[in-house]
């Protein structure tokens, strides 16, 4: 039970960041406040070499630090889906990778599914 809260709260977690730098509200690059505000969605577009870098670190340091076998990282923006990947394993025994289109998780509460 501690593991799927943790889980929840892990996810929660990256929901709240990644709506901030979908809206652009958050910047990667070190401007000003004024030039974040005013040009964040034109100069700051989402870069997905960096998403999936910036991912794969906190993902990953997350499951370690969690004790987290697996889960699967969606960010949406504008309807769409901008990135998506699956981390460490979805059978720990086996072996098996998770796959984000592909490797269902079973959720405890629906109120959760949508930040």
């Amino acid at each position: 039970m501690l593991c799927l809260i943790k889980l929840l709260l892990l996810f929660i977690s990256f929901a709240a960041v990644f709506s901030l730098i979908a809206a652009g509200e958050v910047s990667t690059n070190e401007t000003t406040d004024n030039e974040t505000s005013a040009n964040a969605a034109a100069v700051n577009p989402i870069d997905p070499e960096e998403l999936e870098a910036f991912m794969d670190g906190a993902v990953n340091a997350s499951l370690k630090a969690h004790h987290i076998p697996g889960a699967t990282v969606a960010v949406v923006k504008d309807g769409r889906i901008i990135f998506s990947k699956g981390y460490g394993y979805a059978d720990i025994d086996e072996r098996k990778p998770v796959l984000a289109n592909e490797t269902l998780f079973r959720v405890g509460s629906v109120c959760k599914l949508f930040i």
